[in-house]
């Protein structure tokens, strides 16, 4: 909604160890790299299930982020 973006890409992958989400959009980007309440939220519950809520500004505009969690942590939530 804030990012005005015309397209969103989402992919999930899951292994043995790890499930990664990642999410692509076209949009606005990110304006700085601090996070806001919103997105330091996340990030904390991700590192409580021991794994990382990342938000980054992608090459050529846009953002991308990224959640990665453990399978353990995925089983147990």
């Amino acid at each position: 909604r804030h990012a005005h973006a015309a397209h969103v890409d989402l992919r999930l992958d899951v292994d043995a160890r790890h499930a990664r989400l990642t999410i692509a959009d076209d949009g606005r980007g990110v304006a700085d790299a601090r996070p806001g309440f919103g997105t330091r939220g996340m990030g904390e519950r991700a590192a409580l299930l021991d794994g990382s809520f990342i938000v980054e500004p992608r090459p050529d505009g846009g953002t991308i982020v990224r959640l990665e969690l453990p399978i353990g942590s995925v089983e147990a939530a």
